[in-house]
């Protein structure tokens, strides 16, 4: 069986785990396991977006969660799909179509198992790896009209991810 089949399995098994755990993937507010990772284009930002921001993305990334769910999008599985990890081309994660916005960054929200965290608590009390998470997509600046860093991909429409990455395998 090739990558891309083992991918979509695991992706299934990561999204029924969403549905039928969707609340033990929370501590009170908070996110278990809460990472900004790259995404699948760039390495850029994210452990100075992290170091500056992430208490206030976590805060506002609960409250859009909680939002897509209340509006039944959430568990929409063709909203969710495996996305490639550009390092470990063995390793994916799986991506919602439905970009979080934070100030002028877009974010892919992602279902990951590998926690990224130094001493982690919830890895260190054995809790189950497969979290929520980010992966930074891109950002807007000034008097542009792309996202950046490329200036290839135009701001998306209504936050939803464009068909030429979402199609991606």
């Amino acid at each position: 069986m090739n990558d891309w089949n083992n991918f979509l399995i695991e992706g299934d098994e990561w999204y029924n785990y969403m549905t039928n755990n969707y609340s033990t993937m929370f501590n009170n507010n908070k996110i278990k396991h809460m990472d900004i990772r790259y995404d699948y284009i760039y390495d850029y930002g994210t452990k100075e977006i992290k170091e500056k921001y992430i208490d206030d993305i976590e805060d506002k990334l609960y409250k859009w969660i909680k939002q897509e769910l209340e509006s039944n999008k959430l568990f929409i599985k063709e909203q969710w799909k495996p996305f490639r990890d550009k390092y470990i081309l063995t390793y994916m994660y799986l991506g919602y179509k439905t970009l979080f916005k934070y100030n002028n960054y877009y974010f892919q929200l992602i279902i990951d198992n590998y926690c990224n965290i130094d001493d982690c608590i919830y890895c260190n009390s054995m809790d189950n790896n497969i979290h929520f998470g980010l992966s930074l997509y891109g950002w807007e600046e000034d008097g542009i009209d792309l996202l950046q860093p490329y200036n290839t991909i135009n701001i998306p429409v209504y936050n939803i991810m464009p068909e030429m990455h979402w199609k991606r395998q």
